[in-house]
């Protein structure tokens, strides 16, 4: 600093924003493109769902093993906060999801929401996913985004027609390479849809 008459003059001056890695987070990565997020097991399933900071645009994930979710309480993100991150199933699976979502207009499925995000090559079997709105078992509700290669197994039971086999309501996802074996009932209709694409 420096003093010219009476006003101060700053010389020099570099300002730093430090943003910390969380480079121990989950079995490993950083949650970037080159170095995603490692989960392998249902701690790892558990902490993704419960931290919100990891459903953002610039995080990616990738799953390096098949999980049984049946103790998995909660999906990951919800219609109002969805999942606009990246979420590479690597050809693995995750079963065993048992989900209940009695409230009007919330969505329950593995992601509750998808906003602008992408899931891929992922395998979720022998679901059980009860709903009152939007109630699918890959995703409740999809606003936007991509679901390429997936496929789901199990049961949908909800009390409207925003129910599906992969995905409760699709409103704007683009869903290419997928296919649902779940039978799917609600109030309304029953459908058994073993080769229903979405």
């Amino acid at each position: 600093y420096g003093l010219v008459g009476s006003e101060m003059c700053i010389r020099d001056s570099l300002f730093i924003n430090v943003v910390p890695g969380r480079s121990d987070a989950y079995s490993g990565g950083e949650g970037t493109q080159d170095n995603p997020f490692i989960l392998k097991n249902i701690d790892d399933l558990k902490e993704f769902a419960s931290t919100s900071i990891d459903w953002a645009e610039d995080v990616y994930l990738r799953l390096d093993a098949d999980i049984d979710a049946s103790t998995l309480d909660t999906p990951i993100a919800s219609k109002g906060s969805p999942f606009r991150g990246h979420f590479d199933g690597a050809g693995h699976s995750i079963s065993n999801l048992r989900l209940t979502e009695t409230a009007v207009g919330e969505a329950v499925g593995l992601f509750g929401g998808l906003k602008n995000g992408e899931i891929k090559n992922l395998g979720v079997v022998n679901a059980d996913i009860t709903g009152s709105t939007y109630a699918g078992i890959l995703v409740g509700y999809a606003t936007s985004g991509t679901i390429k290669a997936c496929y789901t197994t199990g049961e949908v039971n909800a009390n409207s027609v925003c129910t599906g086999g992969l995905v409760g309501d699709n409103v704007g996802a683009v869903i290419s390479d997928c296919y649902s074996g779940a039978a799917v009932s609600n109030s309304l209709i029953h459908i058994s849809e073993p080769t229903r694409p979405y």
